[in-house]
């Protein structure tokens, strides 16, 4: 009996001390693990995209750490990351591992990831590459991010930067033998957090002094505006590209207006400076796309007036008034000879500078009928209905006749 209760003991024993030497190990903070995103893109100077950061998740007794945007040299082989904890100070370094001597003129955005073993405790004094960055908690949460420059703090809701406009480009294009013939177009291409724009072949004035552009953003309204001191006429030989990159850009939705600034003979000859809108629409832009619009520069509004169906139908005569308000009328001479008039709907112009008309609210509604100008002379005018409760495509649509009356 004795022999028994002493091997329990002996067992209890061992166990425990096992326990207890277990549980107060916990080993150095290191860190492993690395990896990276390769060069996002390259910049010379000033940033052209967010703030860099330092993203730490708790994970267990260890912490996934991450740089968004880090910079390192274009040229850059490789990055080292190395991490050691003493006295409540959490030291990282980051080494960029070259190839021999080789350098290059500009930097290059990086995102980092790596994890920090045994990195246990609630709060740290941050240091990067001998530099104090603060303190750092996770006290109440599991995520922190520290942005690297302003040394500002987030946790689970991260940071959030505005567009910003970098790289804007204008130029004429110099050779457009055989190209009299293009359309403009409005290009625009998102890639990684970049969103870039281009007008390309547009018209220019024959003559001019000054010709640039301007770019801004507030919010997710992209606003582009093209300025030159000469007169844009329809038969211009000369046609310019603009260009620019909004950084930052992580919606994958955006309303882009583009403006052309120029100058414009009135009815007496006199020169004076006029804006007009050539794109104003909602573009879903989803990262890693690319969409192109044909922009018509002078819009043809021979669709505005007092128009008559073709078709008598059932005795009655039916036109629609489309006014320069953006709204239409509809009208009816009934059997008896009665008029009436009745607000009918909007019309508007859609990215690809099509005219379309809208049947009552501006609200998209389901199983609507669509309308769409296909032709128009100072005569007639050509609508064609589509859609409706049968889905009937655009090709199949029937095309009905207006004519123009005063």
């Amino acid at each position: 009996m004795l022999l028994v209760i002493l091997l329990v003991a002996t067992f209890v024993g061992m166990t425990l001390t096992g326990c207890s030497t277990q549980e107060s190990v916990s080993g150095p903070v290191t860190a492993g693990n690395v990896s990276n995103s390769g060069c996002q893109n390259n910049t010379r100077g000033t940033s052209i995209i967010g703030n860099p950061t330092l993203k730490f998740t708790k994970d267990g007794v260890n912490l996934q750490a991450e740089f968004h945007d880090y910079r390192l040299n274009c040229a850059y082989k490789d990055v080292k990351v190395e991490s050691t904890a003493k006295d409540g100070v959490l030291d990282i370094r980051v080494e960029e591992v070259m190839d021999g001597d080789l350098y290059a003129n500009c930097l290059c955005p990086v995102n980092i990831y790596y994890t920090i073993y045994n990195a246990n405790e609630e709060e740290y004094s941050l240091r990067l590459n001998g530099e104090d960055l603060g303190i750092i908690s996770f006290k109440g949460h599991d995520v922190t991010e520290i942005d690297l420059w302003t040394h500002e703090q987030a946790h689970e809701e991260g940071f959030e930067y505005s567009l910003v406009t970098t790289d804007t480009y204008a130029d004429e294009i110099l050779h457009i033998e055989g190209r009299e013939d293009w359309l403009p177009r409005f290009i625009l291409s998102h890639y990684v957090e970049d969103l870039g724009v281009s007008f390309q072949f547009f018209l220019l004035p024959e003559e001019y002094n000054d010709f640039h552009m301007e770019a801004k953003a507030k919010g997710d309204t992209i606003m582009i505006n093209i300025v030159t001191d000469g007169v844009i006429t329809q038969d211009s030989p000369k046609r310019g590209n603009v260009a620019c990159i909004f950084a930052n850009a992580t919606s994958s939705s955006y309303h882009i207006i583009l403006t052309l600034q120029s100058m414009e003979k009135d009815s007496d000859g006199n020169l004076h400076e006029t804006t007009k809108t050539v794109f104003d629409h909602n573009v879903d832009i989803p990262l890693g796309e690319q969409k192109e619009f044909t922009v018509r520069m002078y819009q043809d509004y021979a669709f505005l007036g007092n128009w008559q169906d073709a078709d008598i139908i059932n005795g009655r005569t039916y036109g629609k008034k489309i006014l320069e308000d953006g709204t239409i009328r509809e009208w009816v001479i009934t059997e008896t000879g009665e008029y009436i008039e009745n607000d009918w709907g909007f019309w508007r112009i859609d990215e690809y500078g099509e005219v379309i008309l809208k049947m009552g609210s501006k609200e998209p509604m389901p199983d609507e009928l669509y309308y769409q100008v296909i032709s128009v002379t100072d005569e007639e005018m050509e609508i064609r209905e589509w859609g409706g409760i049968f889905g009937t495509p655009f090709e199949k649509g029937y095309d009905r006749l207006y004519i123009r009356i005063e």
